[in-house]
C-alpha cells in the first residue's frame, strides 16, 4: 500500500486516494489504528552513532583500500614520495569522508527534534489536531500558512501553495506546488 514517492507524484489525486486506500473524506478512526500497527509511527528512526564509528566507518571502502595496496607498492619499489602522497590522499579522502558523514547525522539530529509538532489532518469527515508522529499512509494533511510539512506528502487541493524547502534542497526561494501529477522524480 506504499509505493514509491515517483509513482505516487506522477498519479492523479484519485488514483493515490485510491492506492492509498484513502477518500477525501480522510481516515476512519479503525484505518487509522490498524495502520499505525502495520506501519509504526511518523519519526525518522536513527541511532546516535560516535564519532570514531564514523571515523572508522571510512576506512570500509574498497578504494581505500586499492590506494593503501598502490602505496605500499611505490614504498617497496622504492618510490618514497609517490607512497607518502598516496597516503596523503588517502587521508584527505578519509577526512572529508568523516565531515561529510558527521554533518549528515547532526542534520539527522536536527530533523528528528522539528519533526515532534502538532498539525492538523481530515479524519472521520473532520479536523483533527495530532501529533506529527500519528501521521498514517492515506491521512489528508491540512496545511495553512506558515505550518510545517510534517511528512512526505501529495498533494490533494491547493491554491496558491508555497513551500519552504530550504532546510533539504538550499534553495532560498519558495516552490509552488499544485496537486498535478509530476512527470519529474520530486
Amino acid at each position: 500500500m506504499t509505493p514509491d514517492h515517483f509513482s505516487l507524484a506522477s498519479k492523479s489525486t484519485q488514483s493515490v486516494l485510491e492506492e492509498l486506500q484513502s477518500s477525501t473524506n480522510g481516515l476512519t478512526s479503525n484505518e487509522v489504528t490498524n495502520r499505525l500497527k502495520t506501519y509504526g509511527s511518523n519519526t525518522l528512526k536513527s541511532q546516535k552513532i560516535f564519532w570514531l564509528t564514523i571515523l572508522l566507518r571510512q576506512f570500509k571502502s574498497s578504494f581505500v583500500y586499492l590506494l593503501a595496496v598502490a602505496a605500499i607498492l611505490a614504498l617497496l619499489l622504492g618510490e618514497t614520495i609517490d607512497g607518502f602522497l598516496i597516503f596523503g590522499f588517502i587521508g584527505i579522502n578519509t577526512l572529508l569522508g568523516f565531515i561529510q558523514e558527521y554533518r549528515s547525522e547532526k542534520t539527522v539530529a536536527l530533523l528528528k527534534k522539528f519533526t515532534e509538532f502538532s498539525t492538523t489532518v481530515y479524519r472521520n469527515g473532520t479536523n483533527t489536531l495530532i501529533l506529527s508522529s500519528e501521521i498514517v499512509p492515506g491521512d489528508i494533511v491540512v496545511l495553512e500558512a506558515g505550518d510545517l510539512v510534517p511528512a512526505d506528502l501529495r498533494i490533494v487541493s491547493a491554491h496558491n501553495l508555497f513551500v519552504d524547502e530550504s532546510m533539504l534542497t538550499g534553495e532560498s526561494v519558495d516552490v509552488q506546488k499544485t496537486n498535478e501529477p509530476s512527470h519529474t522524480p520530486p
